[in-house]
């Protein structure tokens, strides 16, 4: 279930959080941290609307997975006006080991 504000998924191997999964389906990636100077600037910061494949962060990893995307809903971040477009079963992501 994907709640209010989405759905972090982890690596596989590891466990390490990769990406954001939105309640309207777009994937959110962040990486970089904002400096401790009271700077919130953030590096790279992506919205992305399709498949990914994504390699594990962790330098000790490095696990490629494969994520794919149902648009569940209209492309908004406006929660009022959501829409459901497909069947819920249709909203749970499978892994390329699960395909």
């Amino acid at each position: 279930m994907i709640n209010e504000k989405g759905q972090f998924i982890a690596c596989e191997k590891c466990g390490k959080r990769l990406i954001e999964r939105k309640r309207n389906g777009i994937w959110h990636f962040i990486f970089g941290k904002p400096g401790g100077n009271g700077n919130s600037f953030i590096p790279v910061e992506m919205f992305i609307q399709g498949n990914v494949k994504i390699k594990c962060l962790r330098r000790s990893c490095g696990h490629w997975q494969t994520l794919n995307y149902f648009p569940a809903v209209f492309q908004s971040e406006d929660f009022s006006d959501l829409k459901q477009t497909v069947p819920e079963e249709a909203l749970k992501f499978k892994t390329h080991k699960e395909v």
